[in-house]
C-alpha cells in the first residue's frame, strides 16, 4: 500500500511562492496540497 503525502501551506502572500510550491509538490509526488 502506497503512503499518502499531504502538504498544508499557510499564509502564502506571493504568486511566485505558489508556483514554486506547486512545482515542488509535483516533483515530490504530493497527493494533496492545502
Amino acid at each position: 500500500m502506497k503512503e499518502k503525502f499531504y502538504v498544508l501551506c499557510e499564509n502564502i502572500r506571493s504568486l511566485e511562492n505558489i508556483g514554486s510550491i506547486f512545482r515542488t509538490a509535483d516533483a515530490l509526488a504530493v497527493n494533496k496540497l492545502f
